[in-house]
C-alpha cells in the first residue's frame, strides 16, 4: 500500500471509544462518537464542525454505540455502581431511556443484526444469538466452532445447531485487535483497529486468504475502534469512507480502496 494521509481528523475531550455514522436521506449526515468520560459527540459530514456534546453518562464512559434509522443506542454507566445500563435515544430529541429487550426487538427494516459476538483475551468467543433468547453460548475449542440458532416461545426453548467452517487464521505484528468491519461495498476489505495504533487492512475479495493490503499510520495511541461509512459520502466524492477513534482523543477519517 503506498503512503496515505488521512482525509481529515476531528478531536474530542477525552480518549474515543467508540463510534458510528449516521446517514439519512437528503442529508450530508454525521459520526457519532462517545468517550471514557460518557460524552456523546456529533460532528457534521460536510464541514467537519462539531454540532452537538452532551453528557450521557456521568458515572462512565461510553462503551457502545450504534445508530438505528434515527435511533441510538449507547452503553455506559448512569450511576455509580452500575455494571452497564443501554440508553435508546431519538437523534432528534435526544432523550428517552429503554431496556435491552425494547432496543434489540426494533422494528427497523435496515436494522438485519444477527446477534452479539464478543472475544476475550484467552482465545474464547461469547455468542449471544439475537432474538427473545438469554442464553449464551461459550465457544473455546476452535475444532467445534457452532452456529447456534435459538428462540424461546413460553418456556420451551428451539434450537438450531449447524457446523461452520473457519475461512482463515492470520497473524499480525499486534499484540491484539480492539475492533474489526467488514466493508463490503466498494472495494471489500476489512479494516482492524489494533492496540499498536494502526488500521491493518485486508483483501475481502477472497474471504479463506485474507490477503494483507498494508497498515494506516496516523494515530499515536490505540485504536478503539473502527467504522466505515453504510453508503457513500456525498460530500467527499461520494466515497465510502472509514472512520478510526483512538485513545489520543482523534478520529481519523480515510478514503482508500474504493471503486
Amino acid at each position: 500500500m503506498p503512503s496515505v494521509h488521512p482525509v481529515c481528523y476531528v478531536s474530542g475531550s477525552a480518549p474515543v471509544s467508540c463510534l458510528d455514522f449516521h446517514q439519512p436521506d437528503h442529508s450530508p449526515g454525521q459520526i457519532l462518537a462517545g468517550d471514557v468520560e460518557g460524552r456523546l459527540y456529533a460532528w457534521s459530514l460536510l464541514s467537519w464542525e462539531c454540532q452537538q456534546k452532551i453528557r450521557i453518562f456521568p458515572a462512565g464512559g461510553c462503551t457502545f454505540l450504534r445508530c438505528i434509522g434515527d435511533q441510538i443506542i449507547l452503553q455506559g454507566r448512569l450511576t455509580k455502581g452500575e455494571n452497564s445500563a443501554l440508553v435508546l435515544m431519538g437523534l432528534q430529541d435526544r432523550e428517552g431511556v429503554s431496556n435491552w429487550t425494547k432496543i434489540w426487538q426494533a422494528d427497523k427494516e435496515d436494522y438485519n443484526h444477527d446477534g452479539f459476538c464478543k472475544g476475550s483475551n484467552h482465545g474464547q468467543v461469547l455468542a449471544l444469538p439475537l432474538g427473545t433468547s438469554d442464553i449464551q453460548v461459550c465457544i473455546k475449542d476452535e475444532a467445534q466452532v457452532k452456529k447456534l440458532a435459538l428462540l424461546r416461545l413460553d418456556s420451551n426453548v428451539f434450537g438450531n445447531l449447524m457446523s461452520v467452517k473457519k475461512l482463515c487464521q492470520r497473524e499480525i505484528p499486534s499484540k491484539g485487535i480492539s475492533h474489526a468491519q467488514i466493508r463490503k461495498s466498494g472495494g471489500k476489505i476489512v479494516v482492524s483497529a489494533c492496540w499498536d495504533s494502526t488500521i491493518r487492512v485486508f483483501s475481502w475479495v477472497k474471504p479463506s486468504q485474507l490477503k494483507p493490503l498494508g497498515a494506516l499510520k496516523f494515530h499515536s495511541e490505540t485504536i478503539e475502534a473502527v467504522q466505515c461509512a453504510r453508503k457513500p459520502v456525498a460530500s467527499h466524492g461520494n466515497k465510502i469512507l472509514i472512520a478510526a477513534a483512538s485513545k489520543d482523543k482523534k478520529i481519523s477519517f480515510w478514503d482508500i480502496y474504493n471503486e
